[in-house]
């Protein structure tokens, strides 16, 4: 789709087949100046190509330096003078928004981690763990205990299943 790149690395894409330029708000392409008219240039779409012409006599416009006295046809790099303004005539797509592979990244991580916080909800909740908050100056966590190894015949074994279906284990630990 064709498109105008404006001097400060904006382009502008004409989505209809009649595209005006001019410092009146209703163009499609508002610009300002003290030299750009109201309503300045149209471009229109023609079979397989573009053509501008200004929209009153006393419009200032050139292409490439060669003023503009009828339509004219638009060729890909054409500059285009407004005014005091200078448009690039662009004939082939714009070029992709190029975006960092970070922020892909992040998103990632993002869902990876909100499947986590879910997953250990769901357990909580349906294990029958419960989490309460505390207003106690006395603190949550507690130092950590050594625990004792089990050996191979010291392993959990089966005893059956809780009323939700989870299985009961009876851990026997050798005293010390």
């Amino acid at each position: 789709m064709p498109h105008l790149t404006l001097t400060t690395n904006q382009s502008v894409q004409l989505r209809s087949a009649s595209f005006t330029i001019g410092s009146d708000p209703t163009c499609d392409l508002s610009l300002t100046g003290k030299t750009i008219l109201p309503r300045h240039l149209i471009l229109q779409s023609r079979g397989n190509g573009w053509q501008v012409a200004t929209l009153t006599p006393r419009a200032n416009a050139a292409i490439n330096g060669r003023p503009i006295s009828s339509l004219a046809l638009l060729r890909d790099g054409d500059q285009i003078q407004v005014g005091d303004v200078t448009l690039v005539w662009r004939e082939q797509d714009l070029p992709p928004v190029k975006t960092s592979p970070w922020l892909g990244l992040l998103l990632i991580f993002l869902m990876v981690m909100g499947m986590m916080m879910g997953a250990l909800a769901w357990f909580g909740l349906t294990h029958g763990y419960h989490w309460e908050a505390t207003t106690s100056p006395t603190p949550i966590v507690q130092p950590l205990q050594t625990v004792p190894t089990m050996t191979w015949e010291q392993q959990p074994a089966l005893e059956g299943y809780t009323e939700t279906g989870h299985p009961i284990y009876r851990v026997v630990i050798p005293a010390q």
